[in-house]
């Protein structure tokens, strides 16, 4: 039962991401401009990333295999557990440790702090050398990275609308 409701959070926490991402974010550019939606998204997703670790570390249980890939990689031993997630950490891992920080970021920002402090099974927060910082730096580049596309993307957008009512008003 512990297990299915720690598993539901990370459910929810995508389809807030997918919410935030798709329709929020574009809303806020159109409404506030690009500096002030840039601000707001960058605190929301550092309230997402510590709610995330907290929950993670209260429940105690490693149903993403986290826990157990740090443990087996500082044994040397491999696993190969029918996980999407680890199987993403260990191609990604891999090619390069900095560029898969930014892309746990982009899945949950929390999921960086889980999977690059140290230890496991410690469930202790924003421990290790210079976690904090590098969580926010990750948080600010995602964020300045998906605010260029929709503030770019939106005029593209407005742009190929015009066209399809312009074509539109020709056919009919």
């Amino acid at each position: 039962m512990k297990i299915i409701r720690f598993s539901s959070i990370f459910f929810v926490n995508l389809g807030v991401k997918e919410v935030i991402d798709a329709i929020l974010t574009p809303w806020m550019m159109v409404e506030l401009g690009y500096l002030i939606t840039l601000t707001i998204m960058i605190m929301i997703y550092i309230l997402i990333g510590i709610i995330s670790i907290q929950i993670y570390d209260r429940f105690g249980t490693d149903c993403l295999w986290i826990e157990e890939y740090k443990h087996s990689q500082s044994k040397g031993v491999t696993i190969t557990p029918e996980n999407r997630l680890i199987r993403f950490i260990e191609k990604w891992a891999k090619k390069s440790e900095k560029l898969l920080g930014l892309l746990l970021s982009f899945k949950n920002p929390g999921l960086y702090v889980i999977f690059f402090r140290n230890g496991s099974y410690l469930f202790n927060g924003f421990t290790g050398k210079n976690i904090k910082i590098i969580f926010l730096v990750n948080i600010i580049i995602i964020n300045i990275y998906w605010s260029i596309i929709i503030f770019t993307g939106i005029p593209l957008f407005v742009f190929i609308w015009d066209i399809i009512k312009k074509f539109w008003g020709l056919l009919f």
